[in-house]
């Protein structure tokens, strides 16, 4: 889990940011498993010391990784968490209002969107991103893969190709864009 102090929540009690986990029916030899339920299809975000939910932030897709958090300002506090999600997408949660005023926001207006998207079927990210922060642009970096799978041998459905992707998304863009599609840039 990541646990961090967000500022619109407290200062002093921590919160503890999570996937939803994995759910078995990803292992299914397709590149696009029918699942049927929403298992796993969610981000938390917990107080760490009592362990109630806070606020959820439901994906299209299972979340297995970590969430990856990211401090814009230095101050010491996560202003935006990512996820990624068994289906290839990636999420952005946001503490603050925008990143040049960086007024924090309570739970009640946290928001999360899908920013980014991967076109190939079969394309898992089981891994959190790497993040890094320059000039209002926020650096998402991660992998796709099967740990179930790890070999290419083990495709066997529709070849799929991994690949290793580094996103940029830019905080000052406006939000309600669709989101990128990380095999067309």
């Amino acid at each position: 889990p990541s646990v961090a102090l967000i500022k619109g929540y407290s200062t002093t009690a921590p919160v503890v940011v999570v996937g939803g986990g994995y759910d078995k029916c990803e292992d299914a030899n397709v590149a696009n498993p029918a699942c049927t339920g929403s298992k796993g299809g969610v981000v938390y975000v917990l107080d760490g010391a009592t362990g109630a939910v806070i606020r959820s932030f439901p994906t299209a897709r299972p979340v297995a990784a970590d969430v990856a958090m990211v401090d814009i300002n230095n101050d010491s506090h996560p202003d935006y968490a990512y996820a990624a999600d068994t289906g290839g997408n990636i999420y952005r949660i946001d503490f603050i209002a925008s990143p040049t005023t960086a007024i924090e926001r309570t739970p009640a207006q946290w928001t999360s969107r899908k920013v980014a998207h991967t076109a190939g079927a079969g394309r898992k990210f089981l891994f959190a991103p790497a993040l890094l922060y320059a000039d209002n642009k926020v650096y998402v970096a991660l992998g796709s893969g099967d740990r179930e799978h790890p070999l290419e041998t083990h495709y066997p459905f529709n070849d799929v190709v991994n690949r290793f992707y580094v996103y940029r998304d830019d905080l000052a863009a406006d939000i309600t864009a669709l989101s990128t599609d990380l095999d067309a840039v």
